[in-house]
């Protein structure tokens, strides 16, 4: 769930610069908070109407892998995407006004669920066996089954924007505001308390939100919470019946865990985000560790997560920026002056909202109107 102008990397597809710009595009568009007001001065942002579906942004010398840039058809914010697993170039893209589309590595094609009006979509995952899990404002949790959409019959006392989505282990989990988490297991939606016992670490803040969750091979669920007693945020993390509350030095937005053979979550579960300040962190089996901001080579924050394995994490955040996890190196991926103005181009490179791949030579950013896709070209 879920993020960034040119970029340096030293690993096995070597240097290269990307130039990831597009417009600022003023006030956002549709949020149960205050987002709904200005959405069509949004929409109809400069660059969307100037850019051309697959463009080159930059050859890169090696192969013919190269950086193309695409557009739905209509200029809707996107906000998250999923790769579709065992389909290379296939994704699922998620955004406002209650819009999915499947990207097929060139193209867009409009795969909406009817009948639940405008709500502003946050949230994807997509499992092995191709169902899709979308959610968003509004109650907004659907599950697609290969031939229809089935709302969830969540009902929470308030209304919920559902604001990450992730399952394994034969579970699904959907968290978002008011700590709600539910959870989908044999055809059913339940709704999940997640408390600490006073032994349990750190305790939720009493008007968090859970803003991300990954699920182990087990089906073990671990929770991000922007809010926490005596840290500014907090991963909850299973144990049996109850939680464990893992403070963390920054506020978190996205947690990714790399499911290993073994399935240890030691140096396998990774946190980003960062409010000002950047925040990386990777759980070393009692606690989470900051990577230091120098490390990062960035000082504002990260959005969002994506990996092969613990040792390949890509970080992607704000003001086109995107790190690469070689190892204990986090390297620089594509990254031009800081703030992006180039005398190419006019604009500011956008923040990257979500990150995703198939593989280390398969990979896609996402910004708000246009999706990034570093690939094989034909």
């Amino acid at each position: 769930m879920r993020s960034p102008s040119g970029w340096r990397h030293r690993s096995s597809v070597g240097g290269f610069v990307l130039l990831l710009i597009v417009a600022t595009l003023g006030a956002c568009n549709g949020e149960e908070d205050t987002e709904d007001a200005t959405d069509s001065a949004a929409d109809a942002g400069a660059e969307v109407s100037e850019d051309v579906a697959g463009d080159v942004v930059e050859d890169v010398a090696k192969g013919n892998l190269q950086w193309r840039r695409y557009e739905p058809e209509d200029p809707i914010k996107m906000r998250a995407l999923a790769a579709v697993p065992g389909k290379p170039g296939s994704y699922v893209v998620v955004g406002d006004k209650a819009r999915v589309w499947r990207f097929d590595g060139s193209a867009f094609t409009d795969m909406s669920p009817p009948g639940i009006g405008t709500s502003n979509l946050r949230a994807v995952w997509v499992a092995s066996d191709g169902r899709i899990v979308v959610g968003g404002a509004g109650n907004a949790l659907l599950l697609y089954d290969g031939q229809d959409w089935q709302p969830a019959p969540v009902n929470p006392a308030q209304p919920v924007t559902f604001r990450a989505i992730a399952g394994d282990g034969g579970a699904i989990w959907a968290v978002g505001d008011g700590r709600n988490a539910w959870r989908y297991k044999e055809a059913t939606w339940l709704s999940e308390a997640v408390t600490v016992a006073a032994d349990g670490g750190t305790q939720i803040g009493g008007s968090a939100s859970f803003v991300g969750v990954a699920v182990d091979a087990k089906g073990v669920p671990w929770l991000v919470a922007d809010q926490a007693v005596g840290a500014k945020s907090l991963v909850l993390k299973q144990k049996g019946d109850s939680w464990q509350g893992l403070p963390l030095p920054g506020v978190a937005s996205d947690i990714w865990l790399a499911n290993g053979a073994d399935a240890d979550p030691k140096s396998r579960v990774f946190v980003a985000g960062g409010i000002g300040a950047p925040l990386v962190a990777i759980y070393d089996g009692s606690g989470f560790a900051p990577i230091s901001s120098d490390a990062l080579n960035w000082k504002q924050g990260f959005t969002s997560l994506d990996g092969l394995d613990h040792e390949r994490v890509w970080a992607a955040g704000l003001k086109g920026q995107l790190r690469k996890r070689n190892g204990d190196v986090w390297d620089v991926v594509n990254v031009a002056s800081a703030f992006g103005v180039t005398p190419s181009f006019s604009v500011k490179s956008s923040d990257l909202v979500d990150v995703a791949m198939h593989g280390e030579q398969e990979l896609v950013v996402l910004t708000d109107f246009t999706l990034y896709r570093y690939a094989v070209q034909p």
